[in-house]
């Protein structure tokens, strides 16, 4: 037990694997059904004779997908907890909450995002090259390791953590609740600075009151509220709701 108890590298990977085990089949059907649907988009497109696709500009729109996808595979992903006789060997498996935790959120971010643009890469490979055999169109390539596609895979892993609460929390329906949640969180948090903006500055327009902020801080070179808002979303967010998270399924265990 006391080995047990000690963090290790090694079971996370254990329950990578065996998590990936049991989600295989549906993470092929879906890869499957993705690169059957950008090819057949793709060759769609109007395409010019000699001229190069906007590959990137067809993968950004295909990325909303994945977003998608992603957040309900991640809904999805305790399941196993939900369900009477299989809960109850899954918080019998010889790991950590913490180890747990992290070998479902790795799976379902960090994996996920690295299965997605392959899947999206080859798709797009592959239309690429029938669009130049059909319609002589230049061969292009989708380029992962763009600064943009980098910054959207960024904003999924710190988007994608609130459904892994969610996926712990709710017991059905996970993934329609946690939006439900999320869009609740973000109306009342508007609701409440328009309401602090007209209550405490008199100003109707948002960006009087950020002048109005800043003004207040004349040695600063910065927009505060926007450096905030970076630093809380980038830096906060995704341990924030790992932390609850992790409470969340100790509790169950409980």
């Amino acid at each position: 037990m006391e080995n047990i108890n000690k963090f290790s590298f090694y079971r996370i990977w254990l329950l990578i694997k065996r998590n990936a085990t049991m989600n295989m089949k549906t993470w092929i059907i879906g890869i499957g059904a993705l690169n059957g649907l950008v090819i057949i988009v793709s060759l769609l497109q109007p395409h010019d004779a000699g001229v190069t696709q906007q590959i990137n500009e067809i993968a950004y729109a295909w990325l909303i997908y994945i977003f998608i996808g992603g957040y309900i595979i991640t809904s999805k992903t305790y399941n196993e907890l939900h369900t009477p006789a299989s809960g109850q060997f899954f918080l019998t498996l010889p790991a950590t909450n913490g180890e747990k935790l992290l070998a479902h959120w790795f799976l379902t971010s960090v994996l996920f995002l690295l299965v997605a643009n392959i899947a999206l890469f080859t798709g797009l490979f592959f239309s690429s090259m029938l669009a130049a055999i059909i319609y002589g169109s230049q061969i292009d390539l989708f380029n992962p390791f763009s600064t943009a596609n980098i910054r959207l895979m960024g904003f999924y892993m710190v988007s994608q953590s609130p459904f892994l609460l969610g996926a712990i929390y709710f017991r059905k329906n996970n993934f329609l609740k946690t939006l439900l949640c999320v869009f609740a969180v973000v109306m009342l948090i508007s609701i409440w600075t328009a309401f602090t903006v007209w209550l405490f500055f008199d100003v109707t327009d948002f960006t009087m009151f950020i002048d109005t902020v800043n003004q207040g801080f004349d040695g600063l070179n910065i927009n505060l509220l926007p450096t905030a808002a970076k630093v809380i979303y980038w830096g906060v967010v995704t341990p924030f709701f790992l932390t609850v998270s992790y409470f969340a399924l100790k509790e169950r265990e409980i």
